[in-house]
């Protein structure tokens, strides 16, 4: 049947949606069908509605050429997804799709074809009760269903589903546009990851911003002042989560010492560096909260600890990172 006016019908970006054509495509198809001076498949009408199930391609080029000849197949939908799963077997084995769009368009369908199949299993008679209890024991496996309508293997369905549920977007988007099979995106997502080694740590002597004093000092004056073992903080700061570049200071004041301990990763080599000073003091003065110290380094109080240690290096350098 023709409709008196195409311009009244309706177009759902829903539906339009679940079919899209490149524009390579709807060049060849305009193409066509203003030579043969016809559209040769019916646009698809949802009767009552006035809306457009099938054919929106066919339908901007009609209105574009209204002196084609044309044809409309009006149908009475139940509802939306009767409508959708109509498309979607429509289109379902178009070769123009990829087998990853057509599994896109298949997996919206997957409840209601399940609930097709339990209804089909719940029909019966009481004189086939047993057989019918058998067929209920067995679940439904969809994944045999969506194979059977796209036309590809159940192992397929079983890769996309995973990958289209877990696989970052660029990934599912090579797929969608037929750039990696989805055999391919599925390994590389299950592959095993050979765990990584944990790299050396060293604890070691470098370059920190008490280097240029320490050129200046003498190393004699204070060296009857007893320094205590620094390898409690060391091991303290390589195993929590410090950042690189961190500087702690260790105050005794009973004793007048400061240590300063500063840390370096070295990713590369995977490698903590930390640098240990030790240095005596006295105020100056403390007036307005402000505290002033004379700090002298300590003969032998600048150490270099070397040492291997695995202890959450990994993830100490992906908190500095």
């Amino acid at each position: 049947m023709k409709h008196e006016n195409v311009n009244e019908l309706k177009v759902e970006k829903k539906f339009e949606k679940l079919t899209p054509i490149s524009k390579e495509e709807f060049k060849a198809l305009k193409k066509v069908i203003i030579a043969d001076g016809e559209i040769h498949s019916p646009i698809i009408v949802w009767e009552g509605q006035n809306i457009v199930v099938d054919g929106h391609s066919r339908l901007k080029i009609l209105k574009k050429h209204p002196k084609l000849k044309y044809t409309i197949m009006e149908i009475p939908f139940e509802d939306w997804q009767d409508a959708e799963v109509f498309i979607v077997e429509h289109h379902i084995s178009r070769k123009s799709f990829t087998l990853w769009q057509r599994l896109e368009m298949a997996l919206r369908c997957e409840e209601y074809w399940q609930a097709k199949e339990e209804a089909k299993r719940n029909q019966g008679t009481r004189n086939d009760l047993k057989s019918l209890g058998d067929k209920k024991s067995e679940p439904i496996n969809t994944d045999l269903i969506l194979a059977e309508k796209v036309g590809c293997g159940k192992t397929t369905v079983t890769m996309f589903k995973k990958v289209f549920k877990e696989a970052p977007l660029p990934t599912k988007q090579r797929c969608r546009e037929g750039d990696m099979s989805i055999k391919r995106a599925y390994d590389s997502l299950t592959k095993k990851k050979t765990p990584k080694k944990k790299p050396e740590v060293v604890v070691k002597n470098v370059s920190n911003i008490f280097d240029e004093s320490e050129k200046n000092q003498s190393l004699d004056e204070n060296s009857n002042i007893n320094i205590p073992d620094p390898k409690l903080v060391t091991e303290k700061m390589e195993t929590e989560k410090v950042p690189d570049g961190a500087i702690w200071f260790a105050i005794n004041l009973v004793e007048g010492l400061i240590q300063v301990f500063t840390k370096n990763i070295d990713q590369e080599k995977g490698q903590i560096l930390i640098h240990i000073g030790s240095y005596s003091y006295k105020t100056i003065s403390n007036k307005d909260g402000v505290t002033i110290l004379e700090a002298n380094l300590i003969a032998g109080g600048t150490e270099d600890i070397v040492r291997k240690d695995d202890n959450d290096f990994d993830s100490e350098v992906k908190q500095a990172s």
